[in-house]
């Protein structure tokens, strides 16, 4: 700064005075606003504060974009500074909260389409754009709506940003039918007979879009006479939708054939000398009404009877003859014969022979020679081929005061064996007698103490004597009645040897399955026979019994969880037997005239054992069996017990004072004691 002072004649003096000016004081920043909103799309840079300063104010600022809001943040920091490099102290910031109200766009809008059933539907799929938002909210609706011809699809496809700002664009696709259907199949024009003038042959079409209905409308064109004309049919396909097409068909129809005759009688029968009535036969036609008449044949001769033909003719109305339908007209006997000597039925006593077919005759009015017809049918089980007795077998209870103490009542016993393995019943058997003296014994029987488990048991026998015979062999024979049994009808018995053959007479069942044992006769002198009869089982004295013993060896075992064992011993069959026939027999007589007229009667016989014997005894033994067995009466034998063991009584009387030995063998014939030999008085008891 330069000072000048002048005085009043004008001298002056100058003073220079220097002020040096300094900037040090940082520039003052203007209140201003700390939050500030701004589209998201449009970010000003304008600067938002002001400073002053002595200098020139120099204003920069930087962005951070930060999460919040919808659509995010920024923090904006200014820096302030004066030319003097003074920068404002401490950090100046402001947050600039975006704001977005614009929704997103789509690139191309859909647009609403009609189409024909069965075209491919048109595709869609939006491009969306947002003008802040890089990550949208996507949604697609649709529905459909129908009836039976159109179907209304509607479509929509959704874009939300994050501010919630949303955009939906639509469109709505409409399938109709407008099409009709196509005959895929239709007949062609045909020649048909009048009897399938009716008959509507098949037309198929098919269709888009839905099911065809295809009907047919007949039109009738006259022609030469009721049955020959033509049909103009018309087929017609039709949608759902109502669309339709049509097809028509020419059917020529022409009657080309006579009536036909129905299910009718053929054959009629008149008593002789009567006169035969006319029976009109029924006939149809398909196409037209018909007259019929008849012609009568020459009468002939049918063996002792008389007939005739009567042809019927049927004409219809377009000139067409049925075949010729044939009616026998018969003049003959229908009355049955008379039949004469027919029986009554009859009940028999079990051991009655059956009577012989009786003599039945027969008459006719008009036939002098009647044939009558003899049949005979067995109903029930039939007694076996060839046999002469077929008799059930039968456990025996045991007798009265059980004299041998046995513990069960058993058909066989197997005296050496276990006592758990030693007794057995009858489950079913039959012992069967042929001609020539051999009998058939098959049975099951089963262990008394274990039920399911025994033996199946096929044995035969032969030498069926009466007692003449066999008391008079060449060697010692005898009867046995042990333990019960009664020998007051020895003499009436038959007597049989057992017969061993190549398999065994025993096969186990149940827990012996596996086990085979054979049998022999015992004694093995035959000294005593099996024995038939009544009273003959040595064990009850039952009428019809049979028994006798025999000896045994073979393999067995008591289950299958032990080994076989080699077993042998001696053992006893003793049975009732039921011989009464479980069948009956019915006769038939029938007669037949020679014009096939029929007679019938017919018998019935059966068999009890509750009614009296109607045989007569010729033929029968003669021996006297009265005498033997009083003679045999007074010489008896008993033993206590039997089976015997080692303290064993046997009690005997003699019928004469003689010479006695009594001694003891086994079942296989070898002697094994004397018990007793001396001099005995008649009638008296002795002990041994």
């Amino acid at each position: 700064r330069t000072w000048t002072a002048t005085d009043a004649c004008g001298n002056s003096s100058t003073f220079n005075q220097y002020i040096t000016i300094v900037d040090t004081q940082a520039p003052v920043v203007n209140p201003y606003n700390v939050e500030v909103e701004m589209p998201c799309d449009a970010v000003s840079n304008e600067i938002m504060i002001s400073a002053e300063d002595c200098n020139e104010v120099i204003i920069t600022f930087s962005d951070e974009h930060v999460s919040g809001s919808c659509a995010g943040r920024i923090i904006r920091t200014y820096s302030v500074s004066d030319a003097c490099g003074n920068v404002t102290s401490g950090l100046i910031q402001q947050i600039i909260n975006l704001i977005d109200v614009t929704a997103p766009a789509v690139e191309v809008a859909p647009a609403d389409v009609t189409i024909e059933c069965g075209m491919e539907m048109p595709t869609y799929s939006p491009v969306w754009s947002d003008n802040c938002a890089e990550e949208l909210q996507y949604a697609a609706n649709s529905s459909i709506s129908a009836d039976n011809c159109t179907t209304v699809i509607s479509q929509s496809w959704s874009a939300v940003d994050p501010c919630g700002n949303s955009t939906t664009v639509s469109r709505t696709i409409t399938i109709v039918d407008s099409t009709a259907p196509v005959f895929t199949y239709a007949p062609s024009n045909e020649e048909r007979d009048c009897n399938a003038a009716n008959v509507v042959a098949a037309a198929y079409a098919d269709d888009n879009c839905s099911d065809v209905t295809i009907t047919h409308n007949d039109v009738i064109v006259g022609g030469l006479c009721a049955a020959s004309y033509s049909i103009e049919r018309t087929y017609t396909a039709t949608d759902v939708c109502g669309n339709y097409t049509t097809y028509t068909q020419v059917i020529n129809v022409s009657d080309n054939y006579g009536p036909v005759w129905g299910e009718n009688q053929t054959s009629f029968v008149y008593e002789c000398g009567s006169e035969a009535g006319v029976v009109t036969p029924v006939a149809s036609d398909y196409c037209s009404e018909f007259t019929m008449s008849y012609v009568n044949g020459s009468s002939f001769e049918l063996g002792c009877t008389s007939a005739f033909e009567r042809t019927w003719i049927a004409v219809d109305a377009c000139g067409n003859a049925s075949s010729p339908f044939v009616q026998y007209i018969t003049f003959e006997d229908t009355t049955e014969p008379v039949l004469s000597g027919c029986p009554s039925d009859l009940v028999l006593n079990c051991n009655d022979n059956v009577p012989a077919a009786a003599e039945v005759t027969a008459i006719d009015g008009c036939d002098s020679d009647v044939q009558v017809y003899y049949q005979e049918v067995i109903i029930g089980d039939a007694p076996a081929e060839g046999s002469i007795a077929d008799c059930n077998l039968i456990t025996p209870a045991r007798a009265a005061g059980n004299p041998c103490g046995y513990p069960y009542d058993w058909a066989m016993a197997m005296f050496n064996m276990p006592t758990a393995h030693r007794w057995y019943e009858v489950v079913g058997g039959s012992l069967v007698q042929y001609p020539g003296g051999s009998m058939h014994l098959v049975a099951q029987l089963e262990n008394v103490l274990t039920p399911g488990t025994g033996w199946n048991v096929d044995v035969w026998f032969n030498g069926g004597m009466d007692w003449a015979a066999w008391s008079t062999q060449g060697f010692p024979t005898s009867f046995k009645a042990d333990c019960g049994g009664e020998d007051a009808n020895f003499a009436s018995w038959t007597y049989f040897l057992l017969q061993a053959g190549p398999g065994a007479e025993l096969s186990g069942y149940g827990n012996y399955a596996g086990s085979v044992i054979n049998l022999v006769h015992a004694p093995s002198n035959n000294y005593f026979g099996y024995q038939l009869g009544d009273g003959a089982n040595n064990y009850n004295n039952a009428d019809n019994a049979f028994g006798g013993w025999f000896s045994y060896n073979g393999s067995f075992r008591a289950n299958a969880n032990q080994n076989f064992a080699s077993v042998s011993g001696a053992g006893d069959f003793a049975f009732e037997l039921d011989c009464c026939p479980d069948y009956t027999i019915e006769r038939q007589w029938t007669a037949v005239d020679c014009s096939g007229n029929t007679s019938t009667c017919s018998q019935t016989i059966s068999f009890s054992a509750n009614v009296d014997s109607n045989d007569d005894n010729d033929g029968q033994s003669t021996i006297d069996t009265e005498a033997i067995s009083n003679e045999r009466l007074s010489s008896t034998i008993a033993v206590a017990p039997n089976p015997a063991n080692n303290n064993t009584v046997f009690t005997f009387k003699s019928a004469y004072a003689a010479k006695t030995s009594l001694e003891v063998f086994d079942m296989a014939g070898k002697k094994v004691a004397d018990v007793f030999m001396g001099t005995v008085e008649a009638g008296a008891s002795y002990n041994v």
